[in-house]
């Protein structure tokens, strides 16, 4: 429920699919041996994945939580179902909306880093493996890699951040859903946006300035540390240019991929010291959001960095 307390549970496992040959490093990470694979009293991926969307459609209107997902499991997920001939946006349709703790817990170690203990590997780098990260925080990740005990461990690190970091949980939740992240833009003109991959976290205190208009879930935002006259008079090909540069005004984000955004008051001790005054930000962020025609552009300098497939010949 909204508290995190258990109402009810599902687990359930399948036998391979015929024309798939397991990949030895996999069994070795999960524990999973040729004979569960075979098991003639496990059902078909066919009967377990129709199951599986009929408990998710009765658990359905929920946020679908997991650990690195939109990533990974939400993919595989959805070409599940679709080999099984069954609607493949279940987890962000119908009033559902798809989070991902791992996004939470970047979030926290940003807005709130006394909250978590982030554990660092050999190489002297912060991890945010969930085997690794579940121990370090209390715990007893006994079977790490086993749908339920990660579905628990899950669990343990969001009432962590829920209980301790309350604000950024609702936050970070809030942006589940693509109109969650529409309406945080629409609500702060000036907001904070980080990125965060093993040691390296970035925050910039920005403003939307443009979206994609063949993909209305790619937004980019402006760095106010720039000034942004310097970039009114560019054309769609130069703001495209600059977007690529190392050093850029802009910092995109997929409004369906639970980007970590955070309201100004919350990130002050996150946000780098810009030597502006809050005043100058505020200024700075009404004169891109005052010119339409710009914002225009550089929506169109993100459709024009976004390849294009080749066509199929089928």
């Amino acid at each position: 429920d909204q508290n995190l307390n258990e109402l009810e549970r599902f687990d359930i496992r399948c036998r391979l699919l015929s024309h798939v040959v397991p990949a030895p490093g996999a069994l070795r990470v999960t524990g999973v041996t040729p004979s569960m694979l075979t098991d003639p009293t496990l059902p078909s991926h066919f009967v377990a994945m129709r199951q599986i969307h009929e408990k998710l459609r009765e658990w359905s209107a929920a946020v679908f939580l997991g650990y690195n997902s939109i990533s990974f499991d939400e993919n595989l997920l959805r070409q599940a179902f679709y080999q099984t001939l069954q609607p493949i946006y279940l987890t962000n349709t119908g009033g559902n909306a798809r989070g991902d703790l791992m996004r939470i817990v970047h979030a926290a170690s940003v807005y709130a880093p006394n909250v978590l203990a982030i554990p660092i590997n050999e190489n002297g780098r912060r991890t945010f493996r969930l085997d690794g990260l579940a121990p370090a925080n209390g715990f007893a990740h006994a079977d790490a890699h086993e749908a339920i005990s990660d579905v628990e461990a899950t669990i343990h690190l969001s009432r962590l951040i829920k209980d301790y970091a309350p604000e950024v949980w609702d936050t970070m939740i809030s942006l589940a859903r693509k109109q969650g992240v529409v309406r945080f833009m629409e609500d702060h003109e000036v907001f904070a946006y980080s990125t965060v991959s093993g040691n390296r976290s970035n925050t910039w205190v920005v403003t939307g300035c443009g979206v994609n208009p063949d993909y209305d879930a790619e937004n980019a935002t402006f760095d106010l540390s720039f000034p942004p006259e310097e970039y009114f008079g560019l054309t769609v090909e130069e703001l495209a240019d600059a977007m690529g540069r190392k050093t850029t005004a802009f910092h995109t984000f997929r409004a369906n991929g639970q980007p970590i955004l955070m309201p100004r008051e919350l990130a002050e001790g996150a946000i780098p010291e810009t030597g502006l005054s809050p005043e100058e930000l505020e200024r700075r962020a009404a004169l891109i959001h005052g010119d339409l025609e710009f914002r225009k552009r550089v929506g169109l300098a993100l459709a024009s960095r976004r390849a294009q497939p080749e066509p199929t010949p089928y």
